[in-house]
């Protein structure tokens, strides 16, 4: 028992640092626009061209027949894109309201001491 209660500490504290990460790629951009007074142009042209290069490899990979050749490296680097469209995604929209919610729940299991036990 002792043990699933230091997994379920461990769970809860990786969930801490990732949210505290994102907290901090969202502070920096704050401070950024604040000690600059205007807008890092960079990240939107950056992120502009991550979500253009991705749909225009999805219509690609759709709509044209690739010579055989060039198959393994267009799949590559759609998955590379497809990484970095959620990256985008994940930056400006944040995290899912699922993880959220997770995050509430055992924060407030850990509040009250209660153990999670799995059924198994």
């Amino acid at each position: 028992m002792a043990h699933k209660i230091e997994i379920q500490e461990l769970v809860l504290e990786e969930e801490r640092m990732y949210l505290q990460e994102r907290a901090d790629a969202r502070a920096r951009q704050v401070e950024s626009e604040k000690a600059t007074g205007r807008r890092d142009i960079n990240l939107y042209v950056l992120a502009w061209m991550v979500v253009g290069l991705f749909f225009t490899l999805v219509g690609l990979l759709m709509f044209v027949v690739l010579p055989e050749a060039n198959v393994g490296p267009v799949n590559q680097l759609f998955g590379a894109m497809a990484t970095g469209f959620g990256m985008v995604l994940q930056y400006f929209f944040g995290s899912s309201k699922g993880s959220a919610d997770k995050t509430a729940a055992m924060m407030e299991f850990k509040a009250l001491g209660a153990t999670v036990v799995e059924r198994g």
